[in-house]
C-alpha cells in the first residue's frame, strides 16, 4: 500500500546548506504526567538526516500518549509517529514533500501539516513560511 504524499513550497529565502545547519540538531522534549503520577519524556526531533547532492532527505519523529481503554480501564501508552521528508530546490523554488504517516485517514493531512508547521517554526521562527501548494499530474510527470 502506497501511503500518500503532500507537497510544501519553502517560501522564504534561504539555501540547503542553512536548512541543514538548522535541522541536524533538532530535539525538543516535553515532560507528560500520566494519570497514575508517572513522568514520561515526550521527544519531537529529526532523525536520519542527510544532505546529497541537491537535496536533503530525514525523518521527523515526534511522540505522544494515545489513550485507550482496556477492559474498562483507561491506559496510557507512549507512542512515535515518523513522517519522512525530502527538501529539494526547482527552478529557483525549494519544496518539501512529506510522507504521510500511517495512522487513520483523516488524521494524515493534520500531521503532515503539523511537520510543515514545525519545520517552518525551526528555520524560520514563524509557522507560515512552508505551505502547501497544488501539483497538477501533469506538472509532475
Amino acid at each position: 500500500m502506497v501511503q500518500p504524499a503532500k507537497i510544501f513550497e519553502v517560501k522564504e529565502k534561504t539555501d540547503l546548506g542553512l536548512i541543514v545547519w538548522k535541522l541536524k540538531d533538532f530535539r525538543e522534549e516535553e515532560r507528560y504526567q500520566t494519570e497514575n503520577g508517572e513522568t514520561i519524556n515526550l521527544v519531537t526531533e529529526i532523525l536520519d538526516l542527510k544532505s546529497k547532492d541537491d537535496s536533503i532527505s530525514g525523518v521527523f519523529s515526534k511522540d505522544f500518549i494515545r489513550k485507550r481503554f482496556y477492559r474498562r480501564k483507561l491506559v496510557e501508552a507512549p507512542v512515535t509517529e515518523e513522517a519522512p521528508f525530502w527538501i529539494r530546490p526547482f527552478n529557483d523554488r525549494i519544496f518539501m514533500i512529506v510522507l504521510a504517516p500511517s495512522v487513520a485517514r483523516g488524521v494524515k493531512k493534520l500531521l503532515t501539516n503539523y511537520v510543515a508547521n514545525k519545520l517552518s517554526r525551526v528555520l524560520f521562527i514563524e509557522p507560515q513560511a512552508i505551505v502547501e501548494v497544488k501539483i497538477s499530474h501533469k506538472t509532475l510527470k
